[in-house]
C-alpha cells in the first residue's frame, strides 16, 4: 500500500493554536441591549422572560369578536384563510426555516467522489503522462473563529424575524378587514341618513307646493326647496360609490373577486361597543410582532459582526481522500494503486484590498442601525398606544354630547315642521332647523364609527390578533405540546364544536377515497379558519366533512411550537363525482380547487 501526502502538522497546528489565542478576545461581538432600553415608567414593569406569551392571561386575542357581529366573525376567518399576503408571509417562514435548515449543514463535512483522468506532455516531447484517479473526498472546515456559530445563529434569528414578521401581517390583515368593515357599516348609515334627508325634502315640497296653491308661498320658494331636494339626490350616488370601494377593499382583503362578496346593509347599530380592560397597555405592549421583529433583526445584526471578525482570520480546513490512482485504466484498482492522502490547510489573507475590514465596519455599523430602529420601534409603540386610548376616552365622550344633540335637533326640526305646516313660520326657519338635525344626525354617526374604530385601533396597537390560539383537543395524557408538534391534522366538529384534532385521534368513521385539495400553503392558525370559512359558505354542499391538513414542516422550538404550515384538503368522499361536483361549486365561488385519490395520491380531474 502506498500513503502520500502523509507529513506532521505539528507546526501547522502551533500556528492555529496562537492565532485562536490572539482571536479569543475578540470572538464574541457586541452583546445586545434587548430589555434595556429605558421605557416610560408606566411600562417598565413590563419585561418578561423570552418566551412568556403576554396575551395569554390578559385578554381574548380575538378581540373582534367582541363586537358582537356574525358577520364580522366569518370576513376575519375568511381573510384569516385566503389572504394572499398571509400566504406569502407563511412561504417566507417556511424559506427562512430552509435557510436555518442550510446553515446548520454547513457544520458538516462534504463528501464527494471526484473522477479524474489527466494527459500532459511537455515540449516537443510526443510522449504523454497519463494519470487517472477515482475515489472519495471528505473535506471540513475547523470552526475555529465561529464563523459557522455567527451563520446559525444570524440563520436563526432570520428565522424568528420571518415568524413575527408573518404575526405582524396577520395583525394588519384583522386590523385592516375591522376598520374597512366598520366603514362600510358607517357608509350604510350614511347612505341611510341621505335617503331619510331626500324623503324630508320630498315631503316639504310637497308643503310648499300646496301652500303655493293656496297663496302663502311663492315661487322662489319652491323653486329654492326644490334646489334642496336635488342636492340631496346628488349626494346618495357619491356615498353608494363610496360603499362600494370599501366592499372591493373589504374583498381584496380576504381574498375574493367583489362580486364574489355579498355584504349586508345593516349599519354601526349592528355593532356592540367592546370594553376595555384597566392595564393592557403594559402588559402588552413588549409583545408586539413588529417589536419583536425588530429585535430578531438586531440579533441577527449582532451575530453577522461576528461572522465579518472571523472572516479577518485564516480559516482552517481537513481533507481526507481515499481511492486508487495510476497511469493507465485497465490496472488503475490494483492494490498498490490504493492512495490515502490526509491534509490540512491555514490560508492568512495578506492583502485584498480591505475587503473584509469593510465588511466588519459595515456589519458593527448596520448593527448600531438596528439598535436604533428597535429603539425608535419601541417609542412608536408607545406613542401608539398612548394615542388610541386618549382617542378612545375622546370619542366616548364625544358620543354621548352627540347623542344629546341629535335628540334635541330631531325634536326642534319635528317641532319646525309642524310649525311650518300650520304656517306658523317661513321656509328658511324650517330649512335652517332641517340642516341642523341633518348635520347632527352625520356626526352622531361619524362620532360613534370613530369610536368603534378606536377599540380596533387600539387592539392593533397592543399587538392582539397576532397569535392565535386553537380550539384543540390533545391526542393523550402526553400534554398540548406534544399535540402542537403533532405532524398531519384533522379539523372537523365534534360535539358541534369545531376541533383540530391529532390525525391518529381523529374519529373512526371511513372519510372515503376522495378528497378535494385547496390550493396553497396554509398556517397552523388558519386551520380552524379555513373549516369555518368553508362551513359557512359551502357546508351544505358536503354536510359534516372533515379536514385534512397533511404537514410539510415545522419549527422544532419550545417558543414557537405551534409554528407549522401545511397542504389542506376536504376529505368524506365516497366516490370521485361527488368529489368532483363539491370542486364545481367551489369553483363557481372564486374557490380554486383539484380532485385527488387519497388511496393513490393521484391527481384525477380539475387542474
Amino acid at each position: 500500500m502506498k500513503h502520500r501526502g502523509c507529513t506532521s502538522y505539528t507546526a501547522l497546528w502551533g500556528i492555529v493554536a496562537t492565532l485562536s489565542l490572539l482571536a479569543g478576545c475578540e470572538s464574541t461581538g457586541p452583546k445586545s441591549d434587548v430589555g434595556t432600553y429605558p421605557l416610560p415608567p408606566a411600562y417598565r414593569n413590563t419585561l418578561a422572560p423570552t418566551g412568556v406569551d403576554f396575551t395569554a392571561a390578559a385578554v381574548r386575542v380575538d378581540w373582534w369578536s367582541q363586537y358582537g357581529s356574525v358577520e364580522l366573525d366569518r370576513l376575519v376567518d375568511r381573510a384569516l384563510a385566503h389572504n394572499s399576503d398571509l400566504r406569502v408571509a407563511t412561504l417566507q417562514v417556511a424559506q427562512a426555516k430552509i435557510r436555518a435548515d442550510q446553515a446548520r449543514g454547513g457544520r458538516m463535512p462534504t463528501l464527494s467522489a471526484p473522477v479524474r483522468a489527466v494527459a500532459q506532455s511537455q515540449g516537443n516531447n510526443a510522449d504523454s503522462q497519463q494519470n487517472s484517479q477515482v475515489g472519495l473526498l471528505g473535506t471540513f472546515r475547523l470552526d475555529v473563529w465561529g464563523e459557522q456559530r455567527g451563520l446559525i445563529d444570524s440563520a436563526d434569528m432570520q428565522l424568528e424575524r420571518a415568524v413575527h414578521e408573518r404575526e405582524n401581517t396577520q395583525r394588519n390583515v384583522i386590523g385592516s378587514v375591522v376598520n374597512a368593515y366598520i366603514a362600510y357599516l358607517s357608509a350604510s348609515d350614511s347612505i341611510l341618513v341621505a335617503r331619510e334627508n331626500e324623503a324630508v325634502a320630498a315631503d316639504i315640497l310637497r308643503n310648499v307646493e300646496k301652500r303655493l296653491a293656496l297663496g302663502d308661498a311663492t315661487a322662489e320658494d319652491l323653486e329654492q326647496q326644490r334646489a334642496v331636494l336635488f342636492s340631496q339626490q346628488v349626494i346618495v350616488p357619491g356615498m353608494e360609490n363610496q360603499q362600494e370601494d370599501l366592499r372591493n377593499a373589504i374583498s381584496r382583503l380576504v381574498g375574493a373577486l367583489p362580486g364574489d362578496l355579498v355584504l349586508s346593509d345593516q349599519g354601526l347599530d349592528a355593532l356592540q361597543l367592546p370594553s376595555v380592560q384597566v392595564g393592557l397597555p403594559s402588559a402588552l405592549l413588549l409583545g408586539r410582532p413588529d417589536i419583536r421583529m425588530m429585535e430578531a433583526r438586531m440579533r441577527a445584526a449582532n451575530a453577522n459582526i461576528d461572522v465579518a471578525r472571523a472572516r479577518l482570520l485564516p480559516p482552517v480546513d481537513l481533507s481526507l481522500q481515499a481511492g486508487y490512482s495510476g497511469a493507465a485504466l485497465a490496472t488503475l484498482f490494483q492494490p498498490q494503486n490504493l492512495l490515502v492522502s490526509t491534509a490540512a490547510s491555514l490560508a492568512m489573507s495578506i492583502f485584498d484590498g480591505g475587503v473584509r475590514k469593510g465588511e466588519q465596519a459595515f456589519a458593527q455599523s448596520y448593527y448600531e442601525e438596528m439598535v436604533e430602529t428597535y429603539r425608535k420601534t419601541v417609542l412608536q409603540a408607545v406613542r401608539e398606544v398612548e394615542s388610541a386610548l386618549d382617542n378612545l376616552r375622546a370619542a366616548t365622550r364625544r358620543l354621548d354630547a352627540q347623542k344629546s344633540l341629535s335628540r334635541s335637533a330631531l325634536n326642534l326640526f319635528k317641532i319646525s315642521n309642524d310649525a311650518y305646516a300650520a304656517g306658523a313660520i317661513d321656509q328658511s326657519t324650517l330649512l335652517d332647523s332641517r340642516r341642523n338635525y341633518q348635520r347632527s344626525a352625520d356626526d352622531a354617526q361619524r362620532v360613534k364609527g370613530e369610536l368603534l374604530r378606536s377599540y380596533a385601533t387600539l387592539s392593533y396597537a397592543l399587538g392582539l390578533g397576532a397569535v392565535l390560539r386553537d380550539t384543540q383537543k390533545p391526542m393523550s395524557d402526553a400534554g398540548e405540546r406534544e399535540f402542537l408538534a403533532a405532524g398531519d391534522l384533522r379539523v372537523g366538529a365534534l360535539d358541534a364544536n369545531p376541533t383540530l384534532l391529532a390525525e391518529p385521534a381523529a374519529p373512526s368513521q371511513p372519510f372515503g377515497q376522495w378528497e378535494v385539495e385547496l390550493p396553497g400553503v396554509f398556517h397552523r392558525s388558519a386551520l380552524l379558519p379555513v373549516w369555518r370559512d368553508l362551513q359557512t359558505r359551502f357546508g351544505g354542499s358536503a354536510g359534516n366533512f372533515w379536514i385534512r391538513a397533511t404537514q410539510l414542516d415545522h419549527i422544532a422550538s419550545a417558543v414557537y411550537n405551534s409554528e407549522a404550515w401545511y397542504r389542506v384538503s376536504v376529505t368524506g368522499f365516497a366516490d370521485q363525482k361527488a368529489a368532483s361536483n363539491y370542486c364545481h361549486i367551489l369553483l363557481q365561488k372564486g374557490q380554486g380547487c383539484k380532485v385527488l385519490s387519497d388511496a393513490r395520491g393521484i391527481q384525477r380531474s380539475h387542474k
